[in-house]
């Protein structure tokens, strides 16, 4: 049974991944897609600039820690497509619920 929390309109959870190890692995999960570029590197950079743009809106950004058996299981779980609107669903889930086991809180 999913609780659903009230959160402020400001508050969002991005789906952070933590390790270049980890990255290859949602790389052979979700294969060609254009969220995931070649690199760790590059999907760090990309994503910290999305970070840095929610920020400027006025948004409280929780990243969300989340490893690629964690999210096998979530779309094995909810019948998800593996793709990047699953991860992002399975971070809101974790940080709505009040166990997003965030890397931290940007603000």
């Amino acid at each position: 049974m999913r609780r659903y929390v009230d959160l402020c309109a400001m508050d969002l959870f991005k789906a952070w991944i933590s390790s270049a190890a980890n990255y290859g692995q949602f790389r052979r999960l979700i294969p060609d897609h254009t969220d995931f570029p070649d690199t760790y590197d590059e999907w760090l950079r990309l994503a910290n600039e999305q970070l840095t743009h929610m920020i400027k809106q006025g948004y409280v950004v929780t990243k969300v820690t989340i490893d690629p058996a964690e999210f096998t299981q979530y779309c094995h779980r909810t019948g998800s497509d593996y793709d990047p609107f699953s991860l992002d669903e399975l971070a809101n889930f974790k940080g709505s619920t009040g166990n997003p086991n965030p890397s931290g809180r940007v603000i």
